[in-house]
């Protein structure tokens, strides 16, 4: 597996994009909760052809404890270990399942067009 790197996603501070070298691409969103001391990140799966980006349910409000210059490593740890794990299997097959039904219906209602023509 090819090692797994972390990039500011269009320069903002507080989203990485991690490609994982498999035609996915996660981001991480996270924010700072100053009462807990503790990021909040959310994570998201876009698969790079279709740049269309959806919520990892799983993966969702996840509390992390880290300092502000550790915090993208520690979410690129999580993720590179959550993947070598077979954690994202699940998104993965329901991502390709969603947009093939979306191809599908697209077909569909392209040939309906066509016959009203």
């Amino acid at each position: 597996m090819e090692r797994l790197e972390y990039k500011k996603y269009k320069g903002l501070e507080n989203i990485i994009t991690i490609d994982l070298h498999n035609d996915y691409t996660i981001a991480a969103i996270r924010a700072f909760d100053k009462e807990t001391q503790e990021y909040i990140v959310d994570l998201f799966l876009n698969d790079n052809q279709i740049d269309n980006w959806k919520p990892i349910n799983s993966y969702q409000n996840i509390r992390i404890k880290s300092n502000r210059n550790r915090i993208n490593s520690v979410i690129l740890k999580q993720v590179a270990t959550s993947f070598e794990q077979g954690y994202f299997d699940d998104d993965f097959q329901k991502y390709e399942y969603e947009t093939r039904c979306f191809d599908i219906g697209n077909t569909e209602l392209e040939r309906e067009r066509l016959c009203d023509n």
